[in-house]
């Protein structure tokens, strides 16, 4: 019995001893952790979207789906509310298709609800290498900075989807900038 405690107690220990640290974003607070819904965190990488629209991508990784976080830095006078990220996003989407990247894109508009004030959502659908895909994309504005999920599975009835959008919803919206 106490060999088996042991051991179990070693295996915790281990869980949590290789558990990389969160990914922080001072700017606007958001802290990433290593897992979120069952994604595992990828390595942050910088992206500009556009001069003086300086950010990071952030990915989660799991079983058929992937998540792209993007935090980047905006005019708030050129970009007035989430909605306007999740457009920007959509008409990259059919850039896109015009270059060949995607074909058969469905472009899909949600009212925002007022359950999730603050964020607004949209989604597609494509063909890629063949493949059938759909994304869906979260939005929401934190001061002078866009905050963007991207979600994109084959398999868009997968349950880490709305479990990874509660989680990361909850975080940003609880986050508090580090002076």
């Amino acid at each position: 019995m106490k060999h088996a405690l042991l051991i179990f107690a070693v295996g915790i220990l281990t869980t949590f001893a290789s558990a990389a640290p969160p990914y922080d974003h001072t700017k606007t607070g958001i802290s990433l952790p290593d897992t979120l819904a069952g994604l595992t965190r990828g390595d942050v990488t910088p992206y500009e979207t556009a001069p003086g629209e300086a950010g990071v991508a952030i990915p989660y990784h799991g079983e058929e789906v992937e998540v792209t976080v993007f935090i980047r830095q905006i005019d708030p006078k050129k970009i007035t509310s989430p909605a306007m990220i999740v457009e920007e996003s959509l008409a990259t989407v059919k850039q896109m298709e015009a270059a060949g990247t995607y074909s058969n894109v469905k472009l899909y508009r949600s009212a925002d609800k007022s359950e999730t004030t603050g964020w607004s959502k949209g989604a597609y659908t494509a063909r890629a290498n063949q493949a059938f895909v759909m994304s869906f994309i979260y939005a929401t504005i934190r001061d002078e900075y866009a905050v963007k999920a991207r979600i994109t599975t084959a398999n868009p009835k997968n349950d880490s989807i709305p479990k990874f959008v509660s989680e990361f919803q909850k975080i940003v919206d609880e986050a508090k900038p580090k002076p």
